[in-house]
């Protein structure tokens, strides 16, 4: 599924970069650099993922779909915190919490709808008891497990157009901000 020398070269400079931190690194989901993938995996989503080419070389990364303070894995196989641009936001509701007043779903108007594809998802929250949030934005709902405090997580999301839709397992969470993000090179 990769190819020997780049996979090599790749594996060995996320191992070197991975030594060099003081915590180990939470990767969040991304696709494997196309140069890594032998064809028959492009476009097969749980095949063609960073984790998939560095999860058997047994690095020092956790591999996660959501995290708080996330890395990403370049091109060359440097594993450095993720770095996003701002693709879309929810326009501003006027209330401290977009899922406001605790309401279990809410749908939110975006500030622009971008077309449908994979892209990163930031929330911003505080929570008196675990929830479950579920996120849609026209593709595939995503869960993210809500914890009581205060938190901002980032997570993978498929989606795209005007509208974002969320619904919380109870009324303990405020949602305070909500973002879609691509990643970019540092």
């Amino acid at each position: 599924a990769m190819s020997p020398a780049l996979g090599k070269d790749y594996v060995e400079t996320a191992r070197r970069t991975t030594r060099t931190l003081t915590e180990t690194p939470a990767a969040i989901e991304q696709f494997a650099p196309p140069s890594m993938i032998n064809g028959i995996y492009f476009g097969r989503f749980r095949e063609n993922i960073t984790e998939a080419i560095l999860r058997p070389a047994d690095l020092n990364i956790r591999f996660g779909v959501e995290g708080e303070n996330p890395f990403m894995i370049l091109a060359d196989g440097s594993v450095v915190p993720a770095k996003f641009d701002l693709v879309s936001q929810p326009v501003a509701t006027g209330t401290p919490c977009l899922n406001q007043p605790y309401r279990n779903k809410t749908t939110l108007t975006m500030n622009n709808s971008p077309f449908l594809w994979w892209w990163y998802g930031r929330v911003k929250y505080t929570a008196t008891s675990k929830a479950a949030l579920s996120i849609v934005w026209s593709g595939r709902k995503v869960v993210i497990e809500i914890k009581p405090g205060s938190h901002t997580v980032f997570f993978p999301i498929e989606g795209g157009g005007q509208t974002l839709t969320f619904s919380v397992s109870n009324s303990g969470a405020c949602i305070q901000e909500s973002e879609v993000l691509k990643m970019v090179d540092p």
